[in-house]
């Protein structure tokens, strides 16, 4: 036989063909069923992003759990990963919807949801975004079923007084519509007198439980003390100055910061020594640890406050925020996103409640502070083109992400930054890329995608060769389950979300963590 005619034309591992084209019409790869599924979970809140509904977002996720591959044990275990670790809220719910409405069929969710309906169903806004998804019959089915009432009722039963009256704000529905719904059994007086109240009933004053008599003689302005009651209701009143500065100072650490805004508007800020003692309480580093605070939300809040001492307070608390951002060994090249999709907001948008905070300053907040740990790290923009950000590690993160914000503009094309490595004959250990992953200014404009490997795989083949040893993470911070360099290829990690459970993902698999995905991080970290 003739060894020249079966000669391998290109040596080494042959790069896999595009096989799918993604929301912005560029080629890419299709994620893997479990990799889609945790993809869209992590960072999916259901309302309309840039190239897609929240109703196309949420009818994958249903899709992918019907998904052969994706057992119920891997959704329940999804479920508990996304509310414990990114913070979630509408998506694993969502996923208990889908345990709840297997439970009738051959192989039942109900189990599974025993298991982790106190984890992941753990606030009184978590129990009516359950209910919500049931009552939609997204799943199924809209009745709640036998199974999921008792786990309800469970609920209830669990808690004290004050923690259900703690959780009676909100509304679609409404706690009160929950009670309804599940009648649970009151197993004290106070507690039927507590239900009373909530359904619109007269109870005796002394039936009450005393966190509603202390809520209702400071309604009446018959009780100068602040109640321990959620700020939401409490900030419904209508309070004078007075007390609006006693709601300040009794207020935690989340509201604070939730808040300052509110407080500037109802003249808090002007009553002297209250600046400086909400900064403070904000700078309060044991409250931080203990805040569940996703490092993202100060934006928002910088953003609202015009007080310099407050804007001061809020980048202290950043500061650490940031302190478990890990160090990283060796050469660091970060690239981040700066095309204009990156400008839609990082929850999406719906009618009344869009947030202001965007992608672009996810994805700078990722960057600086990643820069800021790891000062030696070389951190560039890209669109269609490299993009020059001359960022100061010392500098504030948050100038850094106002650098970086006003800079975004143009198409994507993630493969700008392996060819600014091969262009510039770095050596590289890390290389970090920060986007929606909506690739698509080389990739475009081709009906043969299935034939093409994209620009972004190529070139990560050619920066592999150069640098055997290097990894690839690429974070993926919009709910869209497709990627540029092919899932499962060597010393890579795709991983999605955009809380600071991600800095965790990342260092783990850098400092040699076998994973290419997060779903060996679910699957093994999630004990049900």
């Amino acid at each position: 036989m003739n060894p020249n005619t079966f000669r391998s034309s290109t040596p080494g591992k042959k790069t896999p063909p595009a096989d799918c084209i993604n929301a912005a019409g560029g080629r890419s790869y299709t994620l893997p069923p479990k990799e889609a599924l945790t993809q869209l979970v992590l960072t999916g809140t259901f309302n309309d992003i840039f190239y897609a509904s929240g109703n196309t977002v949420k009818e994958a996720v249903l899709e992918l759990c019907r998904n052969e591959e994706i057992s119920l044990e891997f959704i329940a275990k999804l479920a508990v990963f996304a509310r414990k670790n990114a913070l979630m809220k509408d998506s694993p719910a969502l996923l208990c919807g889908v345990l709840a409405a297997t439970s009738d069929d051959a192989v039942s969710g109900l189990p599974l949801l025993k298991k982790i309906f106190p984890v992941v169903i753990d606030t009184g806004k978590m129990l009516r975004n359950f209910v919500q998804v049931i009552r939609s019959g997204v799943t199924g089915r809209k009745s709640l079923g036998s199974g999921p009432k008792k786990l309800i009722i469970k609920w209830f039963n669990d808690r004290t007084d004050e923690g259900i009256f703690q959780a009676a704000t909100g509304n679609n529905p409404s706690l009160e519509d929950i009670i309804k719904l599940v009648h649970p059994r009151p197993l004290t007086s106070s507690r039927n007198a507590l239900y009373g109240y909530l359904l619109g009933k007269l109870p005796k004053e002394e039936d009450l439980p005393k966190c509603v008599q202390d809520f209702e003689a400071f309604k009446l302005g018959q009780d100068e003390e602040v109640p321990k009651l959620p700020f939401e209701r409490l900030a419904a009143l209508n309070l004078d100055l007075k007390s609006w500065v006693k709601l300040a100072k009794t207020a935690s650490w989340q509201a604070v910061r939730m808040n300052l805004a509110t407080f500037e508007r109802h003249g808090v800020l002007n009553v002297p020594g209250m600046v400086e003692l909400l900064a403070q309480k904000l700078e309060n580093r044991d409250a931080i640890k203990t805040s569940g605070l996703i490092s993202y939300q100060l934006l928002g809040a910088y953003q609202k406050v015009v007080t310099p001492r407050l804007k001061l307070a809020l980048q202290n608390v950043l500061e650490i925020s940031l302190e478990n951002v890990p160090t990283l060994e060796g050469q660091i090249v970060i690239g981040i996103d700066v095309s204009s999709s990156m400008r839609s907001p990082i929850t999406g948008t719906r009618k009344g409640s869009t947030s202001k905070i965007t992608c672009i300053e996810v994805a700078g907040l990722f960057g600086s502070a990643l820069l800021h740990n790891n000062p030696t790290a070389r951190i560039i923009g890209f669109n269609s083109n490299h993009v020059d950000l001359n960022l100061n590690p010392k500098d504030s993160v948050m100038l850094n992400i106002k650098t970086i914000k006003d800079l975004c503009h143009g198409g994507t094309e993630i493969s700008v930054v392996f060819r600014y490595i091969l262009d510039n004959n770095i050596k590289v250990d890390v290389i970090i890329i920060v986007s929606d992953n909506q690739s698509w200014f080389l990739d475009s404009g081709t009906n043969d995608y299935l034939y093409n490997k994209t620009e972004a795989m190529e070139l990560w083949r050619k920066v592999k060769r150069r640098n055997p040893s290097t990894k690839a993470v690429c974070i993926n911070i919009q709910p869209y389950a497709t990627a540029q360099i092919a899932p499962g290829e060597k010393d890579v990690l795709h991983v999605g979300g955009f809380s600071d459970a991600v800095f965790k993902t990342l260092a783990g698999f850098v400092g040699g963590k076998n994973t290419q995905s997060l779903v060996k991080e679910v699957e093994e970290d999630v004990v049900l």
